[in-house]
């Protein structure tokens, strides 16, 4: 929020969830999604449980939040359409965004979005939701 004063606390918390972000990602890129624990993450940065509870509901929201990061890029991909004089050009930019990105966190992070976007028992999905 603008103008928002952070406290050392406030600060601290941002700081504990971006470690568990990142470190989940990484254990889950080690060792695969289903052989990562809350447990692990938790235990690799030295904090509890309830630290991880605090900051995600799941270790679903982890992967979900890391697809959302990169779909927030994809407006600063194709500019503010000033750059990029045709619809394809905007089109090629996106896809090669999008490409990139998607290298970059791998073909095992894109397959488990999926799976746990689209899995059974869920009602609604940020793949799905016409907002």
């Amino acid at each position: 929020m603008p103008g928002e004063k952070l406290t050392k606390r406030k600060l601290q918390g941002r700081e504990t969830r971006q470690k568990l972000f990142e470190t989940s990602l990484a254990l889950f890129n080690e060792r695969g999604y289903e052989n990562v624990t809350i447990d692990d993450i938790c235990e690799r940065i030295g904090v509890s449980k309830g630290a991880f509870y605090t900051h995600f509901k799941s270790k679903d929201q982890v992967i979900v939040e890391n697809f959302m990061y990169l779909d927030a890029g994809y407006d600063d991909a194709i500019g503010d359409g000033k750059a990029a004089a045709s619809a394809f050009e905007k089109l090629y930019a996106f896809q090669l965004y999008a490409m990139r990105k998607l290298e970059e966190i791998g073909w095992k992070a894109v397959k488990l979005v999926y799976h746990v976007e689209t899995g059974a028992g869920r009602n609604k999905s940020f793949l799905t939701s016409k907002s």
